[in-house]
């Protein structure tokens, strides 16, 4: 059975969903832990709500949501509308900011993050694997180093900064910035299929990097 909570005290309350639909607005932030792969609707709209424990699927919909990706499993998120803040601390999940100015840091390995629509800002830290597209709108990605999976700018003239040995890296449609060190793959389009055509890049490289123009 569907059920809705609202928290609005101060302190992170532990929330252990059991697999039913439930809709979880956190006023003051919370830990919501997840023990049996649910879906779920969760609000949290002021303070950072950490999503930890297995598998789960959460929906966003306050604008913006402020969420921290955290636990064991493979974690679902689509933010939602909105401006929303979202780290992924842990590895193997599925982040989609979808409309809005997202802006997305991602610690872990082995993740997928889409920007969606919206002037996004994506940064990866650490130097693993994680895919990244930006989606539509002009977006500033940040890549660390010897990233082996895709890394896609998306429509708009984005601005793409990457650091060295990083083997897939894509400016995406229209007129992109791209930014190297040295030793990368890059191509200034390599678009998806359905995106705009590829326009007048700029790319600025040190040594060693393998430039496609597209």
């Amino acid at each position: 059975q569907a059920t809705t909570i609202t928290f609005t005290g101060t302190s992170a309350p532990l929330i252990v969903s059991n697999g039913h639909s439930s809709t979880l607005n956190f006023i003051g932030g919370g830990n919501l832990y997840f023990n049996d792969n649910p879906n779920v609707t969760v609000s949290a709209p002021g303070t950072t709500v950490t999503l930890s424990g297995y598998t789960g699927t959460i929906n966003g919909v306050s604008n913006p949501d402020l969420f921290d990706v955290a636990g064991d499993g493979s974690h679902v998120v689509d933010a939602g509308n909105g401006d929303d803040k979202i780290t992924v601390t842990s590895g193997s999940n599925t982040v989609h900011g979808d409309n809005g100015a997202d802006d997305i840091t991602v610690n872990g390995a082995g993740n997928y993050i889409f920007g969606d629509a919206g002037t996004d800002n994506i940064k990866q830290n650490n130097n693993v694997n994680d895919a990244i597209d930006g989606g539509n709108d002009v977006d500033h990605i940040t890549v660390a180093s010897s990233n082996a999976w895709r890394v896609n700018g998306g429509n708009d003239n984005d601005i793409i900064t990457i650091g060295s040995f990083n083997s897939d890296v894509n400016g995406g449609g229209d007129a992109d910035k791209i930014s190297a060190g040295n030793s990368n793959k890059i191509h200034g389009g390599g678009s998806n299929s359905g995106e705009n055509p590829d326009s007048s890049d700029t790319i600025q490289a040190n040594d060693g990097n393998l430039i496609y123009g597209d």
